[in-house]
């Protein structure tokens, strides 16, 4: 069973400061500066979440599984 679209979360999104919404495309994208990617390039060290600690900091993990940002994501995605 799908779930329906809210609209009124894109509208919100899309009114987002540019900042916070160029961060929330760069994690739809891939193209963020998380920790798992800035590890490949050799800019970080540690691949870890530093808001969990529980696995690495990838765009999945962020924009579906970090219990520390659950809350804030359940309200700018609805998931």
């Amino acid at each position: 069973m799908h779930k329906r679209v809210d609209l009124s979360l894109s509208t919100y999104n899309l009114r987002l400061p540019k900042k916070y919404l160029r961060i929330l495309i760069g994690l739809l994208t891939g193209h963020a500066d998380i920790n798992q990617h800035l590890t490949l390039m050799k800019v970080r060290s540690d691949p870890l979440c530093p808001l969990c600690q529980q696995e690495e900091e990838t765009a999945c993990h962020l924009l579906a599984r970090c219990d520390a940002i659950s809350l804030t994501r359940f309200n700018h995605l609805g998931l």
